[in-house]
């Protein structure tokens, strides 16, 4: 099983957490200290309420995120890819995980142990970068939530498939089923469909089996504003410009 040298490790986090660094002191003993984990596909990485215990890097493969409410029924929050970090979250607040994580394909990690993630903070420039990076995440639950209260069933649709295209560098090909997206946003897949079938008429995107294209990316915003563009009525203008109030 191939591993990772000492300079692909840096690489890797020079590329991702670490590209805001001032200095290489960070970087350096980051790198020393990562541990590689290599996951097979479904696997378990960490189940909803475990003691945190470990921060990741996904250096290669992908991370699904899912919760269950108390009904049984599964929340599918997002699916994370090569660069993506995970973890620190419930490392630094010391509660439980706040989802279940599972490996999509055979994944390649690099784990940061508690005790090391704890003297890495002791580090200013390593530190300045981990409060910098969970108040952007923060930032981005805020804007969830306020979407869910303002946003119909298609503007969140239209919102989680520009949130995919900006996190897969701007590619336009999201490979996502229907049914995963219903659960990202609170709808059934039958919802989800009808939708993205109005959409195809229109010529906003494209489906096919397994993922979906999106063609224009500027009408996809109009939809994902409040007080947008209808489903099923993308020529009409939308709501005149009422400013909407944010949450905090």
């Amino acid at each position: 099983m191939a591993t990772l040298s000492y300079e692909e490790k840096c690489q890797v986090l020079s590329s991702t957490l670490l590209r805001a660094c001032e200095s290489d002191e960070a970087l350096r003993t980051l790198a020393r200290l990562c541990r590689e984990r290599h996951c097979k596909d479904g696997e378990i990485i960490f189940m909803r309420r475990d003691p945190p215990k470990e921060v990741y890097v996904i250096v290669r493969g992908g991370v699904r995120f899912t919760r269950y409410n108390e009904a049984g029924d599964q929340m599918l929050s997002g699916e994370e890819f090569a660069g993506y970090w995970f973890g620190e979250l419930s490392m630094m607040t010391r509660n439980g995980r706040s989802h279940d994580a599972e490996c999509i394909g055979d994944a390649v990690l690099l784990t940061l142990s508690k005790a090391d993630f704890e003297y890495l903070l002791s580090i200013n420039d390593f530190a300045r970068i981990v409060l910098a990076r969970t108040a952007k995440r923060l930032h981005y639950y805020f804007d969830q939530m306020e979407n869910s209260l303002l946003l119909s069933v298609s503007g969140r649709l239209a919102q989680r498939l520009l949130d995919i295209v900006r996190q897969n560098q701007h590619s336009r090909t999201v490979k996502v089923s229907q049914e995963d997206l219903g659960r990202m946003i609170g709808a059934t897949r039958q919802s989800v469909g009808r939708i993205l079938t109005g959409w195809a008429k229109e010529g906003v995107v494209q489906t096919c089996y397994g993922r979906i294209e999106v063609i224009d990316t500027q009408r996809l915003r109009g939809l994902a504003s409040p007080g947008g563009f209808c489903a099923g009525n993308l020529r009409a203008r939308p709501a005149s410009g009422r400013a909407t109030r944010s949450l905090w």
